[in-house]
């Protein structure tokens, strides 16, 4: 697994969620460290990352799906209770297990979900960055993703589960999602190592900012900022010029040097 420099790393970190100039409530879903968000703009200074882990998410409740606010809700609850009871710190088989806990909890929302009728169908997206003292990882699962921040670049990190990028097919709208929480057939988890050390920081976002946003003026944007807070509002206002036709949602971390 990929090597972090432990204490010498501090995270300066800002998570935002906006619903955004059309839809008409937020389906949307944040997890800062130890807290569920679903609104307004929030600040964390990360310098001790702690042993049993510390989890960074965001998820997208399924548009056109029944309670999609519940599912973005229940899912980042639960997965961050389940790893944390998990105690995954010192394990050599943290991939596996987390997809074991994800497949757990996919289960659970969809027995969650014929308890009534409103939430009949109820489903969500759900990208991660979880970091222990020594090694990180990165877990999705739908198509809000991960970007890591490098040289200036902003480099997608995650693979979105559409049946564009499933099939290969640019004709095909990328709106159609082949996996998330919810999905009753083939629910799986992408996991995978990431190297926070060797890199400037990462950006966690649903489709909300990556379809609205103009991606050339969100890297710049990114690069030249003061701060993780004045790029987020940045990242923001970029979605909402861009149409902001979607819940937008983003967490953006960045190193910080000397």
């Amino acid at each position: 697994m990929e090597a972090m420099t432990g204490p010498t790393l501090t995270l300066d970190v800002t998570a935002t969620s906006d619903t955004g100039l059309v839809r008409r409530n937020n389906e949307d879903a944040i997890w800062l460290a130890d807290r569920f968000i679903r609104s307004g703009m929030h600040s964390l200074e990360i310098i001790d990352i702690p042993d049993d882990g510390l989890l960074l998410a965001v998820a997208d409740g399924v548009g056109g799906a029944a309670a999609g606010e519940v599912a973005s809700r229940w899912v980042c609850e639960q997965m961050a209770r389940r790893i944390h009871e998990a105690s995954l710190a010192g394990a050599t088989t943290v991939a596996d297990r987390l997809r074991s806990i994800a497949s757990s909890v996919n289960e659970d929302l969809l027995r969650e979900s014929e308890t009534d009728p409103h939430r009949r169908g109820m489903a969500t997206t759900w990208t991660a960055v979880l970091m222990f003292p020594s090694r990180a990882f990165w877990l999705n699962a739908g198509d809000s993703r991960l970007y890591r921040l490098a040289n200036g670049a902003l480099e997608q990190v995650s693979r979105d589960h559409t049946l564009r990028e499933e099939r290969g097919d640019p004709s095909i709208p990328g709106n159609i999602i082949s996996n998330c929480f919810g999905n009753a057939t083939g629910f799986y988890l992408d996991v995978g190592g990431f190297d926070i050390a060797a890199c400037d920081g990462f950006l966690l976002c649903t489709d909300g900012l990556s379809d609205y946003a103009d991606a050339d003026r969100a890297r710049q944007l990114v690069r030249q900022a003061e701060d993780t807070r004045t790029a987020a509002q940045g990242l923001l206002q970029l979605a909402l010029d861009g149409g902001g036709g979607d819940n937008i949602t983003l967490i953006l971390a960045r190193r910080r040097h000397g």
